[in-house]
Parts: structure tokens; sequence; C-alpha cells
């Protein structure tokens, strides 16, 4: 292609009526395939439960639950790290001395 063929396009693609119609045809396209979507989502839950394999919902849900025990932990070691050191903890030799 030469560059006058490229500016040509450019001026094609490159305004609001052209805006729009892509956006309409793509908002048609989209509305037509839901309920094929739906269906096949519907399927491949079927088939992943028959499998006894987990669904994109189930992974979803357990990273959200790793997420929030990731947070707690890192709460906990936070105040963990706050509290002030006892004396057999600031001397561990006296500790091992005393426990044996």
């Amino acid at each position: 292609m030469h560059q006058e063929e490229y500016e040509r396009i450019y001026l094609i693609v490159n305004n609001d009526v052209y805006a729009q119609a892509s956006g309409a045809m793509l908002d048609a396209w989209l509305t037509s395939s839901a309920p094929v979507r739906k269906a096949i989502e519907s399927a491949m839950t079927q088939g992943l439960a028959q499998l006894n394999m987990p669904t994109r919902t189930d992974i979803t849900s357990l990273a959200e639950r790793l997420t929030h025990i990731e947070m707690r932990l890192d709460d906990l070691e936070a105040k963990l790290d706050e509290r002030p050191r006892s004396e057999s903890e600031a001397t561990p030799g006296k500790a091992e001395e005393t426990s044996a």
C-alpha cells in the first residue's frame, strides 16, 4: 500500500460516523451472540462438573478467599511485629537455660 491509501483509510475510519456504525455493529453482534455464549457456558459448566473440575467461578472464588486469608495473615504479622518483646524473647540464651 502506498502512503495515499493509508491516509485515505485513516480518514475513513477516523470519524464519528464510522465510530457510530462500528459501535452499532458490535452492539448488535454482542446482543445476538449472548444466548449462544450462555449455552456454551452452561454446557462447559456441566462438563467440568462431570469431570470433577473447577469452573471459572470456582477458581475466582478460591482466589478471593486466598487473598482474604493472605490479608489476615499480613495483619496478624504486623500485630506481632508491633508487640513488645518479653525478656525471654530478648535474651534467647536465658530462655534456653531455664527451659532445659
